[in-house]
């Protein structure tokens, strides 16, 4: 049997862990993961630990090592996922920014998926601009976050 590894927090670790194990607007998976590492920092073991959130033992064991492995920036990410890459989607997006954000189509007032795809005379699904997210010196609200809409006036503000 595979004796798990003992787990020790600094103070500031054990009060951010906390902190995402009861915080009500951190992600639920996040919220999880905390709580799987306090556990283990209190000496349980992963049989006990997976029987409260409803883990197998082999996700406890997953954060766990994950956990002594790089700390807390280990559990706030997840690993990348398999698969294959996209890459005609690339080809398109240099050319979806400035299309939908300095023209406006014809006979519209805003860029529609239809329209974009037809404009770029692309297929329809690599005319989403869902997944493509603006530079954030871009953010109209002066919040920092990027901005993710899409459709932008084109017509000069008259004050």
């Amino acid at each position: 049997m595979r004796i798990a590894k003992a787990m020790t927090l600094t103070d500031e670790e054990r009060m951010t862990l906390t902190k995402w194990s009861r915080g009500r607007s951190t992600r639920a998976r996040l919220v999880v993961r905390a709580q799987i590492v306090l556990a283990a920092a209190d000496g349980r073991e992963n049989k006990d630990i997976a029987a409260e959130p409803g883990c197998t033992r082999r996700t406890i064991g997953i954060w766990r090592n994950r956990f002594a492995a790089e700390r807390l920036q280990g559990i706030t990410h997840d690993a990348p996922r398999g698969g294959r890459k996209a890459t005609q989607r690339d080809a398109f997006e240099a050319e979806i920014i400035p299309k939908t954000t300095q023209e406006l189509p014809p006979n519209a007032t805003q860029w529609s998926t239809r329209l974009l795809a037809n404009a770029l005379e692309c297929r329809r699904r690599f005319a989403t601009t869902s997944t493509i997210i603006m530079p954030t010196q871009n953010c109209s609200s002066g919040s920092g976050r990027p901005r993710r809409s899409w459709k932008k006036s084109l017509v000069p503000e008259s004050h």
